[in-house]
């Protein structure tokens, strides 16, 4: 698999847990889920993405992005944007998980914390994996064989 189709794996296995989140929040917003006991399985998938997101960020901030960055500069723009989208998805993310890791002991309280910041996370996430999977489509066309080894060598090593 090329790095660049293993990026875009990242993002869909990424955006599976989002979903699977979503459906959790959306459950308990219409009545069909209690948010007590929802409470747990979104504290899990909140862990889970917190884990996923830092090390595929981290392997795109220091190896994919600078890579491109170098070999076609013109993309530079684009992977600002890309990398500033980071730290908003980021943001939201450790904000939930610094509350979920917090405990169930206050739960009524924290529970609407919870939801509003996924929400804004999911918003920014899902608006962010568009446009890198959009990127990655648009790169993956114009990088040669060489280009393709070196990337793949860079990234192994992160």
């Amino acid at each position: 698999m090329t790095e660049l189709l293993r990026t875009e794996h990242d993002h869909m296995e990424l955006s599976a847990i989002v979903t699977a989140t979503r459906s959790i929040v959306d459950a308990v917003a219409r009545g069909e889920r209690s948010a007590r006991e929802s409470y747990g399985a979104v504290a899990r998938q909140i862990e889970s993405l917190v884990d996923r997101l830092v090390v595929h960020f981290d392997r795109e901030e220091q190896g994919l992005f600078p890579f491109i960055a170098r070999e076609l500069p013109e993309t530079v723009p684009s992977l600002e944007r890309l990398e500033s989208a980071h730290d908003e998805v980021c943001g939201a993310l450790l904000r939930i998980g610094a509350i979920v890791r917090s405990g169930e002991g206050e739960f009524p309280a924290r529970w609407p914390a919870i939801v509003a910041l996924f929400r804004r996370f999911d918003s920014v996430y899902v608006t962010h994996a568009r446009e890198e999977a959009a990127f990655l489509r648009e790169l993956s066309a114009r990088l040669d064989a060489r280009q393709r080894r070196e990337l793949a060598e860079l990234l192994d090593g992160i």
